[in-house]
């Protein structure tokens, strides 16, 4: 799936870009993807990212696993709490994984809502923790982000994104397994102010699932 994006960036207090996102609701999920980023003639700060965040206001909480254009490592990013500044975490150790190469990124959200971890793969088989933060509050929004770090028009390509409810293990069954998987999917599509970080009005259909950042 390719991702055009014309934005700021995904940084500092408040964030600029698309974030294609889908209300979690409760227990553990893991999201993977593929993601391939232009290398050459390219802003190196545009970034695609797999990410969880405290709903869709701008200045939301929030923890992504990116990968960077141009030759930049692998990074987590982190909001700890909604308005604050935005911390970064690099790896570059990942075996395998160069700049003309595409990265395998994974986002797990714990069975809590709270606490999210990112990692890195240069195969989708052995995964790198790069880091791993507990929040205050539930992120509630999980999916893919994009930003283009003021370049204008970018595209970004994402592979085979997946959604996984209790991979990895530790994850909830029974009935209260059930009632999450049902609040799950619920996708919405909204236009965000970064002055106030509010929803400044609908633009598109629930299922197409994308919000602008800004």
């Amino acid at each position: 799936m390719t991702v055009t994006v014309d934005s700021g960036d995904l940084w500092d207090s408040s964030d600029e870009g698309l974030f294609a996102a889908v209300e979690a609701g409760e227990g553990e999920v893991v999201w993977t993807a593929a993601i391939a980023a232009p290398n050459s003639h390219v802003e190196p700060w545009a970034k695609a990212c797999l990410a969880a965040r405290a709903g869709l206001a701008a200045d939301a909480a929030y923890l992504a696993i990116c990968r960077p254009a141009d030759d930049h490592p692998l990074r987590v990013q982190l909001r700890e709490t909604a308005g604050a500044g935005t911390e970064a975490f690099e790896f570059a150790g990942v075996s395998g994984l160069t700049g003309e190469s595409p990265a395998f990124v994974r986002l797990e959200r714990m069975a809590d809502d709270t606490c999210v971890r990112g990692l890195g793969s240069s195969d989708g088989v052995g995964w790198t923790a790069i880091a791993e933060h507990c929040f205050a509050e539930p992120l509630t929004h999980v999916g893919l982000a994009a930003a283009s770090h003021g370049a204008g028009s970018l595209p970004l390509l994402f592979v085979a994104p997946t959604a996984t409810p209790g991979a990895g293990g530790g994850g909830r069954s029974g009935p209260d397994a059930a009632r999450g998987r049902r609040r799950r999917g619920r996708r919405r599509l909204v236009r965000m102010s970064r002055r106030t970080g509010a929803p400044a009005s609908e633009v598109g259909r629930p299922r197409d699932g994308g919000a602008r950042l800004r």
